[in-house]
């Protein structure tokens, strides 16, 4: 992890991810303990295209997953797709695989969400 600078850069708490000083992608999270989900929400991750496949994805959730370990951390697994992006289901073996697990809450109709507990 010595390559990346992970750092907070607002209120919003939008984490970037730089190598070298150039930025490889961004993390965002919103605190939603005090309402439905009663955790955090990974909303978006994005990885510029030329930087995809190497580990800088996973590096950023592993950030996300350092930071907010009072509640657990949700995603949401409904891509944001271009055309070098991961489909729906290469993008839920790939959170899995990191230590999602599937979750569902009857209250939350829209989408397949995946829930991972703070250690």
């Amino acid at each position: 992890m010595s390559d990346y600078e992970i750092a907070s850069y607002d209120r919003n708490d939008c984490l970037l991810c730089r190598r070298n000083g150039i930025v490889l992608g961004q993390v965002n999270v919103r605190d939603l303990r005090d309402e439905s989900l009663a955790g955090y929400v990974i909303w978006s991750l994005l990885v510029f295209p030329e930087h995809r496949n190497q580990g800088v994805g996973e590096a950023m959730i592993q950030c996300v997953l350092r930071t907010y370990q009072d509640a657990p951390v949700f995603i949401t697994a409904d891509p944001f797709y271009d055309a070098e992006g991961m489909d729906k289901e290469r993008l839920l073996e790939w959170y899995r695989r990191i230590g999602f697990e599937d979750w569902q809450d009857k209250s939350i109709a829209d989408g397949k969400w995946l829930r991972i507990e703070p250690k």
